[in-house]
This record gives structure tokens, C-alpha cells and sequence, in this order.
């Protein structure tokens, strides 16, 4: 009677922890992606915005300056059609 008891409350918790913890697993997971794609779009903005002050100011952007802002990026800027 004891063993039975033990192995359906062991029953029992292995499948809660299935039904909640692959859900939670899911959105966290998705959670984790979309903040880093929001995080991604934001530093492209200002990196756009940089990008047209200098051209409105009429000033060669510095390739050094946006490596230094940026480490770790691959940035390319098209204008009107040519790199």
C-alpha cells in the first residue's frame, strides 16, 4: 500500500512538472528571443539616427567612432544605391 501511494504521488508530480515546466520553458525561450530582436532594432535606430545628423551636418562618418560605439558589429551603409 505504501509503495503504491509513493509511486502515484511520484506519478503525479513528474506530470505537473511536464504540464507546467515545457510551457514555461517555451515562453521563456520566446521571451529571451524577442527581447534581444528589440534590443537589436533599438541599436539600429540609433544607428540611423547617427547616421542621417551626419549626413544632414553635411560630415564623413568615422568608420573608427562606429566600431568603437558598436564593438562586436557588422555595419553596412547603402545611400541611394551604392555602399
Amino acid at each position: 500500500m505504501r509503495r503504491r501511494l509513493l509511486s502515484s504521488t511520484l506519478v503525479v508530480a513528474v506530470i505537473a512538472v511536464l504540464l507546467l515546466g515545457v510551457p514555461l520553458g517555451v515562453v521563456v525561450s520566446r521571451l529571451i528571443v524577442d527581447e534581444a530582436a528589440q534590443e537589436l532594432g533599438a541599436e539600429a535606430k540609433r544607428l540611423v539616427g547617427e547616421v542621417e545628423y551626419a549626413r544632414v551636418q553635411e560630415t564623413p562618418l568615422d568608420p573608427q567612432q562606429l566600431e568603437q560605439k558598436y564593438p562586436g558589429r557588422f555595419i553596412q551603409i547603402w545611400e541611394r544605391g551604392t555602399p
